[in-house]
């Protein structure tokens, strides 16, 4: 590989660079409570960068599968999540709290 590949691969691949670490991020947050990470901003395509280099078309492909991963692992997440938010809401607020209350829950 050529050490210099003009603007437009460096471009390309500091971009690559990001998106791996967000979908590290994204990856790593899934089953964490109290992340005070911060939430995912919209994404919009740079501009003017020229098309895909061909040597990076793999690194791309892996990206994408990695990003389709943890999309998987945040919804499971908050499927997850919602389950517990609704057993939480299923106990009476009005009832005495001197009253036992049990929930059986399967996650």
């Amino acid at each position: 590989m050529p050490a210099d590949r003009g603007p437009s691969y460096d471009a390309w691949v500091a971009l690559l660079d990001e998106l791996e670490g967000g979908a590290a991020a994204a990856a790593d947050r899934a089953g964490e409570t109290g992340s005070d990470a911060p939430a995912a901003q919209p994404w919009d395509p740079p501009a003017g960068i020229g098309p895909l280099p061909a040597d990076l078309a793999d690194r791309a492909a892996r990206l994408l599968r990695a990003q389709l991963d943890a999309e998987s692992l945040l919804q499971d997440e908050r499927a997850r999540v919602a389950r517990h938010l609704a057993a939480v809401r299923s106990v009476d607020p009005a009832r005495s709290p001197r009253d036992s209350v049990y929930l059986d829950v399967l996650s």
